[in-house]
């Protein structure tokens, strides 16, 4: 339901500002995670933090970590872009309808901020 809620609230974002990692039409999602692509991302996070929002940082591209630095890194311009990009929006149990609103308050207000 919060998933929905989020997807409801920012969708005049949509595509243009931030846009939702979609579930795959062939599967049913159990919605652990609200994902969503912004550009600016850690400038993004930082904003948010500074408002007391907390969002994830997710999906670090195995060959940036050092254990796999001998890895091939080249050709992997798509995860790293991704990367850059995805955030996980708060989802928890105990968020409530006014958690939500005040997040999508706050991110809509700073990815409609030139930066």
């Amino acid at each position: 339901r919060i998933v929905d809620v989020y997807r409801e609230e920012l969708s005049d974002l949509v595509p243009e500002k931030l846009s939702f990692v979609e579930r795959t039409p062939a599967a049913a999602s159990a919605n652990h995670l609200c994902v969503v692509r912004v550009q600016r991302r850690d400038e993004v996070v930082r904003l948010l933090g500074e408002k007391g929002i907390s969002v994830g940082v997710l999906y670090k591209p195995n060959h940036l970590y050092p254990n796999f630095r001998s890895v091939r890194h080249s050709g992997l311009d798509v995860a790293e872009t991704a990367y850059r990009e995805i955030m996980s929006l708060p989802l928890h149990i105990l968020l409530t309808d006014d958690d939500v609103h005040r997040v999508c308050d706050a991110l809509r207000e700073i990815v409609s901020t030139p930066g």
